[in-house]
């Protein structure tokens, strides 16, 4: 889903009216398993919300 939403021009790096992270910021928690999720936006130049972690 998430490489089908940067292909239709999704912004990477977007956080949402009602959030205060960016999605690597939320993929990065611990024990949320999402590793790869993290991995794969940090390698499309996903940058954390409040500098790198």
């Amino acid at each position: 889903m998430a490489e089908h939403l940067l292909s239709r021009g999704a912004d990477i790096n977007g956080i949402p009216d009602y959030a205060q992270h960016a999605a690597i910021d939320i993929a990065a928690e611990p024990d949320t398993r999402r590793a790869l999720l993290r991995d794969w936006l940090h390698d499309q130049g996903c940058r954390p919300a409040a500098g790198e972690r």
